[in-house]
């Protein structure tokens, strides 16, 4: 049977955005399992001295062992165009009044464009489910962190050593590196 989970962030790292809500539930469930719609801030041109754009993200996560349906809410105005991209998925979004229904039959990123508003879109991060790392990285150091707030000196004093990986568990850490990052957590 299908399985569907997803992980929740703190909103103390990360600000939640509500143009949207968003809904997820495994092919034929009665139950809804509603998701947090979070803002990221996007530049959406190359000129760097443009202001970054808020859009939204949701995440969730599956064995995609059947279709997982998505319905997605509109809170404020009329919805009279949606685009689900990429093209290459085949989906075909139904709208009923502020409410646009579609479904996802396999892991992906998706973009979800209302009435040709590409500056403020919806990005559905549909995951796998999260599977042990045991043997996943042979012969590499694994570094975890849990979610939360990570000062770099945090990662300065690991050194960066070549063939580390860092694994950011489900949830927001603040900081990049430039070795191998695996995992659910969200840079932020």
């Amino acid at each position: 049977p299908p399985s569907l989970n997803h992980n929740p962030l703190s909103n103390d790292y990360i600000p939640i955005n509500n143009l949207y809500t968003v809904y997820v539930r495994a092919n034929g469930d009665a139950t809804w399992l509603g998701l947090r719609s979070y803002e990221a801030l996007v530049r959406t041109k190359q000129d760097y001295k443009v202001s970054p754009t808020p859009m939204s993200f949701v995440s969730f996560n599956s064995n995609f062992a059947d279709k997982i349906e998505v319905k997605i809410v509109k809170n404020s105005g009329s919805i009279s165009s949606v685009k689900v991209r990429p093209n290459s998925y085949g989906i075909t979004p139904v709208v009923d009044g502020n409410t646009i229904y579609f479904d996802v039959k396999d892991s992906g990123k998706i973009s979800v464009e209302v009435d040709g508003d590409i500056d403020h879109n919806l990005f559905i991060f549909a995951n796998n489910l999260e599977t042990p790392l045991v043997g996943a990285i042979s012969g590499k150091t694994v570094v975890f962190y849990k979610p939360g707030l990570h000062k770099m000196s945090e990662l300065n004093a690991i050194n960066n050593p070549s063939g580390t990986f860092y694994y950011f568990s489900p949830g927001v850490h603040n900081f990049v590196n430039n070795n191998g990052d695996i995992g659910r957590g969200i840079l932020y």
